[in-house]
């Protein structure tokens, strides 16, 4: 799931696929901006199949904090 989840960032953010860390945050970079957070939001809705509740969509303001909420949902963070 945590290769997945680096995809949709490298894919969403334009991001190489080192500059992908748990502690990267929303608006920490210029590419991580609302709109691309959206667009974060909904591959990651794709990709494991989630309606999420705009209380998580507000929460995920970083990778470690999506990564914790897709593993509170039953999904392995591997």
């Amino acid at each position: 799931m945590r290769a997945a989840l680096q995809e949709i960032f490298v894919t969403e953010l334009g991001l190489k696929a080192e500059d992908f860390a748990d502690e990267l945050t929303y608006n920490s970079i210029p590419e991580w901006d609302s709109a691309s957070h959206m667009a974060i939001i909904l591959a990651i809705e794709e990709k494991f199949g989630l309606s999420l509740e705009s209380d998580d969509i507000v929460a995920m303001t970083s990778v470690r904090k999506i990564l914790n909420l897709l593993e509170a949902k039953g999904i392995a963070v591997g």
